[in-house]
């Protein structure tokens, strides 16, 4: 029988929501890889990642792998 992958991060602050003092949150508008998809259903896409969501893509990687967006770079700017 296979041991569970473990989880990242702290499971108590996840399942209240809450973020610990020294999390970051990363804004993907902020971000030179996010795009507005004019899709209705999937309003938000990453071009690193690959994908378009109905979330911000930055949530949707927090939620699914546990851990902040490693993609993340400050557009510059204009």
């Amino acid at each position: 029988m296979q041991k569970p992958l473990p989880r990242i991060g702290n499971p108590g602050s996840e399942a209240m929501g809450k973020k610990s003092p020294d999390e970051k949150s990363i804004n993907c508008h902020n971000c030179r890889h996010f795009f507005i998809t004019y899709d209705p259903l999937f309003p938000y896409g990453c071009r690193v990642i690959g994908f378009k969501s109905r979330d911000l893509p930055s949530v949707v990687v927090s939620r699914d792998s546990g851990a902040q967006c490693r993609s993340y770079s400050t557009k510059k700017k204009k």
